[in-house]
């Protein structure tokens, strides 16, 4: 079913409203590997070599037969419909231009113009492939997916073998959410033109979109082998492979992607958040140390100051870095922003805000200078403060500040507020963030003390794919704070990998660990608990979080204080460390050491604190409850 085109033109401009930013581009016409392609498909080029010999005959002819003429046979001559499609591109160039110079409605013009002329194409020559793929083409690229899908399937239809077709198609069908469809298209564009570069990107692109992780990096590189520097793919393939949880590969190829682009500030970000999660906190410093000593830039100095604030012990040496850094530009916002998160993390929120208050009041703020201000709010219990933060990054359009007012609600214990943000983003994500978020809910479910709506809402979790470790955890918990300690253990036991080699499992174990453990030590079990706090110890990854687990695991085995374990748990979570389960641990590890009226207390303690992630307040009161009986 087509469209009306005065329905199609009033929509030219009208942008999607599921489709994010970056899909401007992804519909855009196919650029062809031939620049003169975009006037002349193989077909014309033929016929206009043809008059062009035939007016040299003609011009010939003219010498010698005193001006007379020979006449281009009628089956020479280009068809009509192909005069209107000419005149469209010309036109839609024109529009392109308008647009560039900012002239709105003179685009606007210029793009129902070449609209019109498509249309009559199409009408003259209804079983052309080539009038339906520019028909199409166009009512795709201006954002009419609905519209230009029959178009296209018809080109397709007419003409198979043709790539720029099934891309387009491709796009059209992604752009209208039948992601299998679209695979299948791009997969067939692929296998018709293998070499194509664009092709192979999109294809890639496409499949992280549709969660075909595997896909993906097959794709990109295969791309990647026929031009190893190119940036897009490069940076997709690492999206790639941080989505599969192959956090080590993900470094990999952000070190290859900054060989080449050294000075990309968002690739540093990434670079180092995939790092500290695939462990090698220590050779991503060594790595900035080199640079920074090799080329002392502000950027350099600024990175590795954020690498060193990773790590409690090394806050002194970050302080020097960004100090020296300000001392030779005083009014960078940025360096302006990392002394502040150092003040934060130094629990020095005065000075913290000093800094923040200087950034905020600038033209100039980033979101960064909200996040951070937010934080401080809430470690300081300020929530008025922290709430306009959150807000003035909401209005930003930021799913992290969402996030963020969500906690916030957590802190404040308004749990219906929190369920409704929740619910209200909920269809603003992808399928992974929708999992997440139903996540949340479970946990926050569990703190309101909704414990049967949690563990239903973990249950429908792991229903809809989401079984990756931390949804095992938080049902665990959940179970756990009903009572039903072998339930529990059960659940964490399920999230562990096995013998799968699932980066994602593999990387979630130590909470799971620490988790059966306490859930052991809690059944009396203690030996057991100790081999799973044990097997938490051993781990070689150095940065948070895991650094946080092994010193809780540490704790528990009666290696480390409750002093230094608090020290640790600071930096978890930018300085929110989930106090209540630090105090639950330590009261489990006062039990096990035998330590009944200290333990006593500190499930006591543990049991007034709520602020921050959940405390299991019912499991803490039976364990209490057992005590008083000892």
């Amino acid at each position: 079913m087509t469209q009306d085109p005065k329905t199609e033109s009033n929509e030219l401009n009208k942008p999607a409203q599921s489709e994010p930013a970056s899909a401007v581009q992804d519909t855009a016409t196919p650029e062809p590997e031939n620049p003169s392609a975009v006037f002349f498909s193989p077909v014309v080029f033929g016929v206009v070599l043809v008059i062009a010999i035939l007016i040299g005959i003609s011009m010939t002819n003219k010498d010698q037969n005193k001006g007379t003429l020979v006449e281009v046979p009628v089956e020479g001559r280009e068809a009509p419909y192909r005069k209107f499609i000419r005149d469209a591109r010309v036109t839609i160039a024109l529009a392109q231009k308008e647009l560039a110079n900012n002239n709105v409605q003179a685009a606007q013009r210029a793009k129902e113009s070449a609209l019109s002329d498509l249309r009559r194409a199409h009408k003259m020559a209804p079983d052309e492939a080539e009038t339906n793929a520019e028909l199409g083409n166009f009512l795709c690229s201006t954002r009419q997916f609905l519209a230009a899908e029959p178009y296209l399937a018809r080109a397709r239809q007419l003409d198979p073998k043709r790539a720029e077709i099934a891309h387009t198609y491709a796009k059209c069908l992604a752009n209208l959410n039948q992601m299998d469809a679209a695979l299948r298209e791009i997969a067939e564009a692929t296998r018709l033109a293998p070499n194509k570069i664009e092709l192979l990107l999109y294809a890639g692109d496409l499949s992280i979109r549709a969660y075909k992780e595997p896909q993906a990096i097959a794709y990109l590189s295969l791309l990647l082998k026929m031009s190893p520097k190119h940036k897009e793919a490069l940076s997709s393939l690492a999206a790639a492979q941080t989505r599969t949880g192959d956090h080590l590969s993900a470094v990999r190829t952000y070190q290859t992607y900054l060989g080449h682009y050294p000075f990309d500030a968002d690739a540093h970000e990434l670079y180092q958040q995939m790092s500290l999660r695939a462990g090698m906190g220590e050779e991503l410093i060594a790595d900035y140390q080199k640079r920074y000593k090799d080329d002392p830039n502000i950027m350099y100095g600024r990175l590795l100051a954020r690498a060193l604030m990773r790590f409690p012990d090394k806050l002194d040496i970050a302080r020097r870095i960004i100090s020296q850094g300000l001392s030779e530009n005083a009014n960078n916002i940025e360096l302006q922003i990392e002394m502040a998160s150092l003040e934060f993390l130094s629990e020095n929120y005065k000075e913290a805000n000093r800094w923040l208050d200087r950034v905020i009041q600038s033209k100039q703020s980033p979101d960064k200078a909200f996040k951070v201000r937010a934080l401080v709010a809430r470690a300081e219990k300020d929530v008025t403060t922290a709430g306009k933060m959150y807000q003035r990054l909401v209005e930003r359009d930021k799913i992290s500040a969402n996030l963020g007012v969500i906690s916030l609600f957590r802190d404040t214990k308004d749990y219906r507020r929190a369920l409704e943000r929740i619910k209200k983003i909920q269809q603003q994500v992808p399928r992974a963030g929708q999992l997440v978020l139903t996540g949340i809910a479970a946990e926050v479910f569990l703190e309101s003390g909704r414990v049967d709506n949690s563990i239903d809402t973990y249950t429908k979790a792991i229903a809809k794919g989401g079984g990756r470790p931390h949804v095992y955890e938080g049902m665990g918990r959940a179970l756990l704070v009903k009572g039903r300690i072998v339930e529990g253990i059960r659940a964490f036991s399920s999230g562990l990998p096995g013998k799968s080699k699932d980066p994602v499992r593999v990387r979630g174990k130590e909470s799971l660990l620490l988790w059966r453990g306490a859930a052991y030590a809690l059944k009396g079990e203690f030996e057991r608990a100790k081999e799973d706090f044990l097997a938490v110890t051993k781990t070689e990854k150095k940065h948070l979080p895991y650094a946080v687990y092994s010193a809780i695991a540490k704790h528990m085995l009666g290696e480390l204080s409750a002093e230094e374990l608090g020290k640790v748990a600071r930096f978890h979570h930018q300085g929110i460390f989930f106090k209540n389960d630090r105090l639950f641990f330590e009261a489990i590890a006062l039990e096990m050491s035998g330590q009944a009226a200290a333990a006593k207390l500190k499930y006591q303690e543990s049991r007034q604190n709520t602020i921050g992630d959940e405390s299991p307040a019912r499991l803490v009161d039976k364990r209490l409850e057992y005590l008083n009986k000892k």
